[in-house]
């Protein structure tokens, strides 16, 4: 091994966007590197958070460290940016929310430098934010270690043994080959599916190690805010699967028949994962990119046995996925023809149902336009969330206009970890739950929830036009849903109107309560006590001055004192 200090045996190639709450801990564990010399190559691509100043703290202190500050130009970019920067003899690449364990990785390097191989595979941990770690992987035969092989040659039988993994942070890669072989990343979304494949097909030497080194971060709760487009992904995977098949049709059908059916395979399992996805674009306007699978016949009729039986699986998958799809975009080109612009546009974000949401009433039509149709989420009035499944839902970048209202509901209380965050929380301008019943069908539930939804709908029209008195008889006079009701109330007189006298509304801690001591308190809040605290405050702020109503949220509000008048009239009907 090369003992000149100037020698930089491996770079550690780091892109970095606003993960100001995982990075100290990566670049920590890079620098406990000391066997051998190192750099670790930062690229701040264009981070919003202070990101960027912590890699700047660390450069300074720390000379083997090089922070390049560009742009946001997405990963891919920054990957190359940091293979063009680096000076290592090997490369490897580094999520900014993960970490390295540094004896692990320097005994990869050294068998990487001893077979003087262009890639080297090790293994990873799974972490989870308990400190527990797991392997989710099948690992590698005996047979396969430590044994010198051709890319070639190791993809087909990691293929073959179904342990192939695309994930570049897996590998170390020698960066004299890198250049040679013109390898770089694609700006795509799952960039390391295209790029694994080439490489495994232009190295001539790869060994694997059984060495865990690398620390991959499983469940990041604030992930839901940064979550990748759908269309997006389906579009990039369909475009990876294409170019594999491309590339696959370079080999020869005889001499070179396993690396060309194993990439087709592979292009194919992309397919299906694509096609899998196609149901949860509820977006009238995306356009399916082409593809391959109308020609499978054509393409997989000469593949090995195995890769032919294979291919055809995963082609019978996308062929379902497509034909849900395709029900689903024929309903929502249907309910586009209906949309009528002078009414108040509720988009519909997901549901806890698979099929689609049925609006039945003729009366809510006329008055509402609901839709599930995400082609109108910049349009839309009002969007309503279900929290419980939003974490996997969420299939945008979600940015909120400002004049848009968001709403949150789930059924009996529900609610995932990640959503109970203060910063998650603030998103939502108002909430509801909707409850289920031990023995009701889907079909109930939903007639149950669109006609709770209505409900709030008016009483958020309502609290934008400052009609008070409206709010105060729905809440006196049904009782059924009383108790939702007066916390939704709470919930917009103390973030939305900011009354400042809301003590006694603050102490009550409606949210707190269990199912139990719901019902008997709701029997207490029948009774007038809640209604009064909530009327009197609701007084105190129908003296304040009205801003002009929007006509778009049910045309001119009343008076200052006709709002009081009719509160104080209504209490007197509760007592």
């Amino acid at each position: 091994m090369n003992t000149d200090t100037t020698f930089i045996h491996l770079s550690f190639i780091v892109p970095v966007y606003n993960v100001e709450k995982y990075l100290k801990e990566c670049i920590d564990s890079l620098l406990k590197i000391r066997s051998i010399n190192i750099e670790v190559v930062l690229i701040d691509d264009g981070s919003t958070d202070s990101s960027g100043r912590i890699a700047d703290q660390y450069a300074s202190f720390d000379n083997r460290i090089k922070v390049t500050h560009q742009k946001n130009r997405g990963l891919a970019a920054a990957r190359n940016r940091g293979i063009y920067e680096s000076q290592g003899e090997y490369v490897a690449f580094v999520d900014s929310d993960d970490w390295i364990f540094e004896h692990a990785v320097e005994t990869i390097y050294k068998e990487a430098k001893n077979y003087y191989a262009d890639m080297a595979m090790g293994n990873m941990l799974y972490c989870y934010p308990d400190g527990s770690k797991s392997n989710p992987f099948s690992p590698v035969p005996v047979s396969m270690q430590y044994t010198l092989m051709s890319g070639k040659g190791c993809f087909v039988k990691l293929m073959q043994q179904e342990i192939y993994l695309p994930m570049v942070c897996n590998y170390l890669y020698r960066k004299e080959w890198m250049k040679k072989n013109h390898l770089h990343f694609t700006n795509i979304v799952h960039e390391d599916e295209l790029w694994t494949p080439v490489a495994f097909c232009a190295a001539q030497k790869v060994i694997i190690s059984n060495i865990y080194f690398y620390g991959y971060r499983q469940q990041r709760e604030d992930s839901i805010t940064n979550s990748l487009k759908t269309t997006q992904c389906v579009s990039d995977l369909i475009f990876i699967s294409n170019q594999l098949i491309l590339f696959g049709s370079r080999f020869s059908d005889s001499s070179e028949l396993n690396v060309k059916s194993q990439l087709y395979a592979q292009a194919f399992k992309l397919y299906a994962r694509a096609f899998s996805l196609l149901p949860e674009i509820r977006d009238s306007s995306y356009v399916l990119p082409s593809h391959f699978m109308q020609k499978t016949y054509q393409i997989v009729h000469l593949l090995t046995q195995d890769c032919k039986r294979a291919c055809r699986a995963y082609y019978s998958i996308a062929v379902k996925h497509l034909k849900e799809y395709m029900r689903r975009h024929r309903e929502l080109l249907g309910e586009r023809l209906k949309y009528d612009e002078r009414n108040l546009l509720i988009l519909i974000y997901n549901t806890p149902w698979n099929n689609s949401l049925r609006i039945s009433n003729p009366r809510l039509n006329r008055k509402y336009n609901i839709t599930v149709d995400h082609k109108y989420i910049k349009k839309a009035d009002i969007i309503v969330f279900y929290l419980p499944s939003l974490y996997q839902d969420l299939v945008e970048n979600m940015e909120k206009d400002e004049k848009q209202h968001w709403m949150a509901w789930d059924i009996d209380g529900e609610i995932v970890s990640c959503l109970k965050k203060m910063e998650i929380q603030s998103m939502f301008d108002f909430s509801f739950s909707c409850g289920s019943g031990s023995a009701k069908s889907n079909t109930f539930l939903q007639n149950k929830f669109i006609s709770q939804l209505i409900f709030n709908i008016s009483i958020v029209v309502s609290i934008l036009n400052r009609q008070f008195e409206h709010i105060d008889k729905i809440i006196i006079w049904n009782k059924e849903i009383c108790f939702v009701k007066l916390q939704l109330l709470l919930h917009v007189v103390i973030t939305k109107l900011k009354i400042i006298n809301t003590m006694e509304l603050t102490k009550l801690k409606l949210h707190d309560l269990s199912k139990a001591e719901m019902a008997k308190r709701e029997l207490n809040l029948l009774k007038g006590g809640v209604c009064a605290c909530v009327t009197s405050c609701l007084c105190s702020y129908a003296g304040t001055k009205s801003d002009p109503t929007d006509s778009k949220y049910g045309g001119s509000s009343t008076s200052s004192n006709e709002n009081a008048n009719a509160i104080n009239a209504a209490n007197g009907n509760t007592k």
